[in-house]
């Protein structure tokens, strides 16, 4: 009944961190992944115009 007590806390523990650190870094990722995305659709047109 220990190990069941144990485990469940852990557990618990575990879904914590997921929640409160490695959820909002993907946001995070998420986030410079879309910007870098976007400026790299930006600078296309020039670099384009450098190379015609």
């Amino acid at each position: 009944m220990k190990q069941v007590i144990i485990t469940i806390i852990m557990l618990a523990i575990a879904l914590a961190l997921v929640i409160g650190v490695i959820i909002p870094l993907l946001r995070h990722g998420a986030k410079t992944g879309n910007l870098a995305v976007t400026k790299g659709y930006g600078a296309l047109p020039r670099i384009e115009n450098i190379l015609n």
